[in-house]
């Protein structure tokens, strides 16, 4: 399948910027990464709360949408449907641990393409934090 969808300089800026907010307002997503989706022909940032959080999804969506409310242009290329919040424990950040991992506030730019792990082709994914807070 020929993607239409692309990682723009924009996204990937306002992606990195965005994880730094949220580490400012002690809300620091254990993992941050831009995931291709396929099947939506849509890139996804995705943040993984760390287990111990415990103040569920609804809480976290709230924070997302004030955050990016007053934001200014620096957030401009996101909004509320391009980023999902995930647990700790889906497969998709254990097969990526896999191939990378940071610690816990660092934030990088690590692109992987067409990478496998257990058993999984993952097409394209731009890597901020890959940290696992049970260690």
């Amino acid at each position: 399948m020929v993607s239409n969808a692309i990682l723009t300089e924009e996204m990937i800026y306002a992606g990195a910027t965005f994880v730094k907010e949220l580490d400012q307002n002690s809300r620091c997503p254990e993992s941050a990464f831009w995931l291709y989706a396929a099947l939506l022909d849509k890139w996804k940032l995705v943040l993984i709360e760390p287990a111990s959080r415990g103040k569920g999804p609804r809480d976290t969506y709230r924070m997302i949408q004030r955050l990016l409310v007053t934001s200014g242009a620096e957030l401009s290329a996101l909004s509320m449907s391009d980023i999902s919040v995930l647990g700790p424990s889906v497969t998709i950040v254990k097969m990526l641990r896999t191939i990378v991992t940071t610690r816990p506030k660092e934030i990088l730019r690590v692109r992987l393409r067409n990478k496998v792990a257990y058993g999984n082709l993952i097409e394209d994914v731009l890597v901020y934090r890959l940290a696992d807070s049970s260690k």
